[in-house]
């Protein structure tokens, strides 16, 4: 839980427009941890949102991509049939477009599961039940080991 206090801070820093966040909220390249030496570390990625939000920065859209199919839970519930919930959309010829679906603040306590609708004799359901708060521990547990835990819901 954040302490109050520093929840203001934060708030007030985000409604500063400020154009980059003070240096103390910035953790520098070579004072990130790492996996260490023993330990494949899979690379997920950082998001810079002012970089995606500028048309035609391919680059940051394949980060956000690349980190929404790592968690794997749109997989899950789509049976497989969409690995991610990212796509371009053309809305005039002259602007691109991305859209993002997005879960936000699910209930630890809730199961996802594939959508019954996708599953039947031809298409069996590929993903099994799982807790949310169970998955997302085992995103930190399979992360450390540079594994993915979309593996560990598969049938």
């Amino acid at each position: 839980m954040v302490h109050q206090a520093q929840g203001q801070m934060v708030q007030e820093v985000a409604a500063g427009s400020l154009p980059a966040p003070p240096s103390r909220y910035v953790l520098r390249e070579e004072d990130r941890p790492t996996g260490g030496v023993a330990a494949p570390v899979l690379a997920f990625p950082t998001v810079d949102l002012q970089r995606l939000a500028e048309p035609g920065d391919v680059e940051e859209a394949a980060k956000l991509r690349s980190a929404l199919e790592s968690w794997g839970l749109f997989a899950i519930m789509s049976n497989g049939i969409f690995r991610s919930p990212v796509h371009r959309v053309v809305t005039n010829a002259e602007k691109e477009r991305l859209s993002v679906a997005l879960f936000y603040s699910i209930d630890p306590e809730r199961e996802i599961q594939p959508a019954g609708k996708l599953i039947d004799e031809n298409h069996p359901a590929l993903y099994k039940k799982v807790k949310i708060k169970e998955y997302i521990a085992g995103l930190y547990e399979h992360f450390s080991q540079g594994k993915m835990v979309i593996e560990t819901a598969k049938i």
